[in-house]
């Protein structure tokens, strides 16, 4: 028997098909028309979210004819809040959107650019395109495209149009009446409940309607229904879409009341589209933007709000805010600051902002001082202002007993300011050696508050150093422990007491191991990274002659090297001293893992001896394969050799280990991008972003590969995203500005 031929030009279309529709959507160049009976929800979003991200250059028309009535309404066929979406769709100019309808449809067609059909048994809805059973062709054929269209044209001219000011006030009558499900109403005409003339209702025109719904919604609110509220302003703005007096008190509802930003953000655009200039809701958009760490879109509408109105304080307080906030941009954000005052001199937030920035990122303490003075004038019982302004007396201004004088007020203004009570004792024991008073001081801030940590350790320290009571100050440290065990500061001070007051070494030489460990782990981003992290502790010139005594009554103790070497190496940067105890420690114990990770960190990340570092690493490896660590400096090594393909091996084993290690992520695309494999490696920077989403470096380099594949308008969302995070990243800032004009897309 001769098999069936499938003609030229004609492929089956099998199920599930949403990603081929879509993807078809997204490259269209000139038209959609689409005919179906059944419109819902969803499925209108994924179009409308695609038409809105990749926006056509030129003139792009879309058609849709479908099927309208109130069984299909009711029954659920399709969706008012689809109808809804259709009508309120801000489309830009080059978009010409049409809609009419067919009482008696039934077929399911899309032509894309006249140039190809798909005839299908699926409509629009979400189980149609992902989960029924469905079955259908398409069609490249140009002859055939040229049939289908030509007869879509056909039933086009014959279908009812419906304009979208007709459209809406079709769904604000179908909202309107209770009509049933025997009254049939066709796409375009009008609603006519059952045994009821037109003539006697009477025109309904949208304002009318909205001013009926507006009331309704405002009931509900003085009754505490919010949602019931949120429906009835919703149902407003389908009869009346762009009253902006509606669109306001939706907003503030939706902030004020319910707390959803996010929706009272796209409220206030939809006002800002339909008058740019709106004071008001430039200016409550930007602050929304600003608590979702949107800066840059943020930056653009309060500028719009203080550009309309000068004396707006609100919004310059807000840019003084992102500001401050914006490496490099302090300056800028003080004169903001300014500006606030200007408008309103007794603007506490204002002026406490301000000594802020003077004292904690200027340097100009006396100035800062001034402004304290200012604020405490204002509110006298502005505890954070007497606090700051105590810590800038005595930090920055040599000023102790005035500091003395702030934290005093601190705690008659709160009897219960632990922070008072030991910052008083603090300057008591460092200024004037008075000592027991310290002592008073800080059992006071302990009492307030038991986990007072830095309470506890200078406590600790005093009843040591300055009282000789070796075994309370033991106590004080180790109850740190108990609160936080991971506490490195009171570990190298137990050291230390082991050390020198009890004369333990052995308890020595742990406790400052542990505390080198948790401190390798904290600093271990900036290593990565070759950065050699800076870290202070006290003490550390005694603990060095502490380990050398060690090292010399001791020689053959491994971890006293080992301990000796990571001082070298963490806290004084001497790199070549520190390899040489590294070199002593694994000589007496080959198996000691943390000084060959330790070696090979300095190989690598300071001289630059890569074969050798990965040796080192290779051996602590082969001492503990889930040192998650030791993988990833090798995995860098090898980057640094551009042995790409080993290098992804080592980042691949590292997110094994730990899947939420954002490096990792980010360093195998990094790979990916040097092995030419760029889709890849934006999957790996989504997976570096989602666990680290207010870095703006990743978005940048992210940008810079859509830029690579020439996805312009994706490249720059990017670019956008690393200025919302930081506006002031000049790299992402240079390729958005030059990205954004579109002769530049080569």
């Amino acid at each position: 028997m001769a098999k069936n031929r499938q003609p030229a030009g004609i492929q089956p279309l099998q199920p599930p098909w949403k990603n081929i529709l879509l993807h078809e959507i997204k490259n269209a160049e000139e038209s959609i028309y689409i005919i179906t009976p059944i419109l819902k929800k969803v499925v209108i979003k994924w179009i409308t979210d695609i038409l809105l991200d990749s926006p056509p250059e030129n003139p792009f028309t879309i058609r849709i004819m479908t099927r309208l009535n109130e069984e299909a309404l009711i029954d659920g066929v399709s969706d008012l809040e689809a109808l809804e979406m259709l009508s309120n769709l801000q489309l830009g100019p080059q978009f010409k959107l049409e809609f009419r309808g067919v009482e008696n449809l039934h077929a399911n067609v899309y032509i894309f650019d006249q140039k190809k059909a798909f005839i299908s048994s699926a409509g629009l809805s979400q189980n149609a395109l992902s989960s029924n059973l469905e079955y259908g062709f398409v069609i490249t054929d140009s002859s055939l495209v040229d049939q289908i269209t030509t007869d879509f044209d056909n039933y086009w001219s014959k279908a009812d149009e419906l304009k979208l000011p007709d459209f809406r006030y079709f769904i604000a009558q179908i909202q309107e009446h209770d009509t049933s499900v025997d009254g049939f109403l066709r796409l375009g005409t009008s609603v006519q409940p059952m045994g009821t003339d037109l003539e006697d209702i009477g025109p309904i025109d949208g304002e009318t309607l909205a001013k009926k719904y507006i009331s309704e919604a405002r009931d509900h609110e003085d009754m505490g229904e919010l949602e019931e509220a949120l429906k009835f302003y919703n149902k407003a703005l389908v009869a009346n879409p762009n009253n902006i007096d509606i669109l306001r008190d939706k907003a503030v509802l939706l902030r004020d009341e319910l707390k959803r930003e996010e929706e009272a953000l796209e409220t206030y655009n939809k006002i800002i589209s339909i008058e740019p200039k709106d004071e008001r809701a430039n200016l409550l958009s930007g602050i929304i933007l600003t608590k979702l760490h949107r800066y840059w879109d943020a930056l653009i509408k309060l500028d719009v709000a203080t550009q309309e109105n000068p004396g707006n304080g609100e919004g310059w307080y807000w840019k003084s805010e992102i500001l401050r906030n914006t490496p490099g941009r302090k300056e800028d954000a003080l004169l903001c600051l300014d500006e606030v005052i200007k408008i309103d001199p007794n603007y506490e937030k204002a002026w406490f902002f301000k000594a802020l920035i003077l004292s904690e990122d200027l340097e100009r303490y006396s100035e800062a001082d001034r402004c304290f003075n200012t604020v405490t004038r204002i509110n006298p019982k502005n505890e954070e202002a007497w606090f700051k302004k105590g810590l800038n007396l005595f930090h920055n201004l040599n000023r102790p007993l005035d500091a003395i004088k702030c934290f005093d007020r601190m705690t008659k203004e709160n009897k219960k300011s632990a922070k008072g009570w030991f910052y008083k004792g603090l300057i008591l024991t460092s200024s004037y050696n008075k000592n027991e008073e310290a002592r008073q001081c800080f059992n006071e801030a302990i009492k307030l508050d038991l986990e007072y940590i830095e309470a506890l350790y200078n406590h600790g320290i005093l009843l040591y150093d300055k009282l000789s009571k070796t075994e309370d100050a033991k106590k004080s440290l180790e109850k740190i422990l108990e609160f936080d065990e991971s506490n490195e500061d009171a570990l190298f001070a137990l050291g230390m007491l082991y050390g020198k007051g009890l004369n333990d070494p052995a308890k020595a030489l742990d406790s400052f191991l542990r505390a080198l460990r948790i401190r390798y782990i904290e600093e271990e981003q900036k290593t990565k990274e070759k950065e050699r992290p800076s870290i202070k502790f006290t003490k550390f010139a005694e603990l060095l002659k502490y380990l050398d005594s060690i090292t010399l009554s001791d020689p053959k103790n491994a971890l006293a090297w080992y301990e000796k070497g990571a001082i070298l190496d963490r806290i004084y940067s001497r790199f070549d001293d520190a390899l040489k105890c590294f070199d002593e420690a694994t000589k007496l114990n080959t198996d000691l893992k943390d000084s060959w990770y330790d070696k090979g960190v300095i190989l690598f990340s300071v001289h630059g001896r890569n074969e050798e570092a990965i040796k080192c690493l290779n051996k602590a490896i082969s001492l503990d394969k889930n040192d998650e660590n030791a993988w990833y400096i090798k995995g860098k090594a090898l980057m640094d050799d551009q042995r790409f393909e080993d290098a992804l091996a080592c980042f691949e084993k590292v997110i094994k280990i730990n899947p939420k290690n954002a490096y990792a992520y980010e360093n195998i695309a990094k790979s990916l991008i040097n092995l030419s494999r760029l889709k890849d490696a934006i999957k790996y920077f989504d997976k570096a972003i989602d666990l680290d989403k207010y870095n703006p470096v990743l978005w940048y380099n992210k940008g810079n590969v859509y830029l690579s594949l020439r996805q312009y308008p994706e490249a720059l969302k990017c670019y956008k995203n690393a200025l919302n995070i930081n506006p002031s990243h000049e790299l992402s800032l240079k390729n958005f500005e030059m990205y954004s004009d579109k002769n530049n897309w080569v």
